[in-house]
C-alpha cells in the first residue's frame, strides 16, 4: 500500500512540472534566475526598472522574448506583466543587472 501511494505522489509530481514546463513558449527556459512583476519601465534618461517592488539596472542590450516574439523590445514590456528574468552583476550592496527578460504568459504557474 505505502508503494502504491509513493508511486502516485510521485506520478502527480512529474505530472504538475510537466504541467509547469508545457505551459511556457518554445524556446523559453525551464526555469529562471527570478521572476516578479513589472511596477515600473526605465524612462527616458532612466535606467532602472522595479520588478516586485525592488529596482533593477537595465543592461544596454537587454534582451526581452514574448510568447509571439523570440526577440522583442523593452517596448514590448508592460506594467502588471508576470516576467521571468536574468541579471548580471550580483553582489553585496547590488541587485544586479537585468540583462534578459521573457514574458510569462498569463495561465503559467511557478
Amino acid at each position: 500500500m505505502k508503494t502504491l501511494i509513493a508511486g502516485v505522489a510521485v506520478l502527480m509530481l512529474t505530472g504538475t512540472l510537466a504541467a509547469q514546463a508545457a505551459s511556457l513558449p518554445k524556446g523559453y527556459p525551464a526555469t529562471f534566475q527570478r521572476s516578479g512583476v513589472v511596477d515600473e519601465l526605465p524612462g527616458s534618461g532612466n535606467q532602472t526598472m522595479v520588478i516586485s517592488d525592488a529596482r533593477y539596472l537595465v543592461g544596454p542590450g537587454l534582451v526581452v522574448h514574448t510568447p509571439q516574439l523570440p526577440r522583442a523590445s523593452i517596448a514590448s514590456l508592460r506594467i502588471s506583466q508576470r516576467i521571468g528574468f536574468s541579471l548580471t552583476g550580483q553582489g553585496p550592496g547590488t541587485k544586479g543587472t537585468v540583462t534578459e527578460v521573457w514574458v510569462l504568459p498569463k495561465d503559467y504557474k511557478p
